[in-house]
């Protein structure tokens, strides 16, 4: 999923651009995690074990976060073999299939916002994680995202095209 921000929609209000931008911003800090999952899946995803885990607030109220589904579709696409997603619930009898990514959400406190993708293996795993620790990063990234948008010409922009990925 990539976020666009088209530059020839003056009809929106202050506030809606800022929330577009904001969550522009928002996926962009997840973009580099996201494109790390993908490189990381295409040699690591037919050998291992996946899981994705994610912590916020205690407000949040979407399971698993959007983020979360976001790095599960980047491991797909690096992914050879197509994958269950499996959202962990409580289970009495319930054996971790072989072609899964798993999920599980934490919400507790003030946590802003936390990513890990885990690769388990025989003997080893591999962790990538993102972590945000002050909710200012995104208001950062949002006016960032305006001044660089502000220079285009009208047309639609991935937040891709803003980061040179």
């Amino acid at each position: 999923m990539v976020c666009h921000l088209q530059t020839d929609s003056l009809s929106k209000t202050s506030s809606q651009w800022y929330q577009h931008f904001a969550n522009s911003c928002q996926k962009r800090r997840a973009s580099g995690t996201k494109n790390l999952a993908k490189m990381a899946s295409l040699n690591l995803a037919d050998i291992s074990d996946i899981e994705i885990t994610e912590a916020h607030h205690n407000m949040k109220r979407d399971v698993p976060s959007g983020t979360a589904l976001t790095l599960a579709d980047s491991i797909l696409e690096g992914s050879k073999t197509l994958r269950k997603l499996n959202y962990r619930k409580k289970a009495a009898n319930s054996v971790r299939s072989k072609n899964e990514i798993g999920f599980t959400s934490i919400r507790g406190g003030d946590i802003v916002g936390e990513h890990t993708v885990f690769f388990f293996m025989d003997g080893e795993r591999i962790e990538l994680t993102h972590r945000a620790t002050d909710r200012k990063i995104f208001s950062l990234g949002a006016l960032r995202a305006a001044e660089w948008i502000a220079k285009k010409k009208p047309g639609f922009y991935s937040i891709l095209d803003m980061i040179g990925c």
